[in-house]
């Protein structure tokens, strides 16, 4: 499908709105919370399928994961984590990736177990199913996380989320599972 109008699940985006957040400031303008826009499709283009894959905190190397789902035809979701991430610009120049719909996780809010869930509603109001949500950026892996166990998907679980996030516990627990790794001290 393709939509020729910009939405916003909680309000109408204004028509002068930039077309591509991405491509400018992409914090700018995202005060709501939602929205979508998809380019008419070029010639040559992958044919989507009626599925959707999240990709939470597609910066850096993360974005090229995105580009790369791009080719099996896939509708792509970025979810930004965190308002305001300092990573938001580590994309390459020139990389060229069309999302079909930005999700903004609230990070400030103080119940963040009801953020999340708020964040899995946003992306069950899409028009595709979610199939996976996978993080683009070290930033991105505890809200991947969440959202992809919550929402019952394939998922590396909540229970060892710190592990895969920070580097002095994700060592202590490999060695806990009885694994060589590399001796450390907590400074």
């Amino acid at each position: 499908t393709v939509h020729d109008k910009r939405y916003s699940f909680r309000e109408s985006v204004p028509a002068d709105a930039p077309a591509d957040v991405w491509e400018r400031d992409p914090w700018k303008g995202l005060a709501k919370n939602v929205s979508f826009h998809t380019k008419a499709d070029d010639a040559g283009a992958v044919q989507r399928e009626n599925q959707a894959v999240a990709v939470v905190d597609p910066f850096s190397t993360g974005a090229h994961l995105a580009a790369g789902l791009e080719q099996y035809g896939v509708h792509i979701i970025r979810i930004f984590s965190a308002f305001n991430s300092p990573v938001a610009s580590l994309v390459q120049e020139g990389l060229s990736i069309n999302y079909d719909a930005t999700v903004q996780h609230d990070d400030q809010a103080l119940d963040q177990s009801a953020a999340v869930d708020a964040t899995i509603a946003q992306l069950r109001e899409l028009p595709w199913p979610v199939v996976a949500v996978i993080p683009g950026a070290e930033t991105g892996v505890e809200l991947a996380d969440r959202v992809s166990s919550r929402m019952g998907l394939l998922s590396n679980g909540e229970e060892l989320t710190e592990s895969r996030r920070n580097k002095y516990i994700m060592g202590e627990t490999v060695r806990a599972a009885g694994v060589r790794a590399v001796k450390q001290k907590l400074a």
